[in-house]
């Protein structure tokens, strides 16, 4: 949270979250990630919501009575709580929310997890927990990469979203299940951990699918050095303005201090890399982390596993401190040197500019 107590930045327009930390550190961005993903952030209501939405709408309109403190708070609600690029328009059920991801998942997770203890080979407990953990994936994933903004309508981003969704279940399944017969095969201790592979796997090649787009075609990239962009034209005068009685409105920057140079695919595939990258570590606390703590409390208790509550509840305690752990590994602002990108990107870019920068998604 933004202590309205303490000294913060100066708001301004289009400010976001990633604004208070130093991004390029990783210590930074773990205090970025834990600010979006952190389960405490699921207390806000929907009148507090709607608030913070109202509070930005008068900044956007001109109302510069509230602190910075304030705005920033706003900001955070809003970040936290709403579909980005819908400004604040469409607030994401809490179990697909970045702060409630953790919880949400943990249920699928658990069952992924006590089902390897006690029923290893069965391929139709492999399938459930596989089809749950994934089915919140997806679910996570719409209402957070910008598709859920757009018209009600099933357009390419939805069937690259379903084409993806069905892939990670399609290769889930059998990964998870071939893992689960090798161990009890040939690495007994391995079993407990023979749910990671499958979902590790379909994790990525999800990413992958989903993504198509951003590397075939290309995402927006702009210059690292923040050249200023073009204003937008100014709206038509009206009577009153042009007659002296009132003032006319003063054009603003684009959003983002600096205008696109292009759609680069050079940069779509570094982001796509990168988040895909991440998807393989994101489940390394669940499928790894959580099965060794049950294993030593097993251990410790003589050889009885602790009852599954005490299982849920380590599930999502290691899921809410992991996932901005291994969601910090790459920066949500990508920056790729201008040599790396397509040579009439680079023909666009100012003097003296040597890089471009992304932004990276989810």
């Amino acid at each position: 949270m933004v202590d309205v107590a303490a000294p913060t930045p100066p708001f301004r327009a289009g400010a976001t979250l990633s604004d208070l930390h130093d991004l390029t550190t990783y210590y930074g961005r773990l205090q970025y990630n834990w600010r979006r993903m952190n389960p405490l952030q699921l207390r806000w209501s929907a009148v507090e919501i709607a608030q913070a939405n109202a509070t930005l709408a008068a900044y956007d309109g001109g109302d510069r009575s509230r602190s910075d403190a304030e705005l920033w708070r706003a900001a955070e609600i809003r970040e936290v709580t709403c579909a980005p690029g819908s400004n604040g328009a469409m607030t994401v059920p809490w179990f697909f929310r970045q702060s409630g991801w953790a919880l949400g998942g943990t249920p699928g997770i658990a069952f992924l997890v006590f089902s390897a203890a006690r029923w290893p080979t069965s391929l139709s407990a492999v399938a459930f927990g596989q089809w749950a953990n994934q089915t919140h994936l997806a679910g996570c994933t719409y209402c957070n990469s910008g598709v859920a903004k757009a018209s009600p309508e099933f357009g390419p981003r939805e069937r690259d979203l379903l084409t993806a969704y069905l892939l990670a279940c399609a290769t889930a399944v059998p990964v998870a299940f071939a893992a689960a017969i090798a161990a009890r095969r040939f690495a007994r201790p391995l079993q407990p951990f023979a749910p990671y592979p499958g979902v590790a796997a379909a994790n990525a090649i999800g990413c992958l699918a989903m993504r198509r787009a951003q590397y075939e075609e290309g995402i927006d990239v702009r210059p690292a050095d923040g050249t200023p962009a073009a204003p937008p034209p100014p709206p038509p005068r009206t009577l009153a303005q042009r007659m002296g009685l009132a003032a006319a409105p003063e054009p603003e920057l684009a959003s983002g201090g600096s205008a696109p140079l292009g759609q680069s695919r050079a940069a779509g595939w570094v982001a796509v890399r990168d988040t895909a990258a991440t998807r393989l570590v994101l489940p390394l606390g669940n499928f790894v982390g959580v099965p060794l703590i049950l294993g030593a409390a097993a251990w410790l208790r003589g050889g009885v596993r602790p009852p599954l509550v005490a299982q849920v509840g380590v599930t999502a305690a290691v899921f809410s401190l992991w996932m901005p752990v291994g969601a910090a590994l790459y920066p949500p602002t990508g920056r790729l040197p201008l040599a790396d990108v397509e040579a009439e990107i680079a023909a666009r870019a100012p003097p003296g500019c040597t890089a471009v920068v992304y932004e990276r998604g989810v």
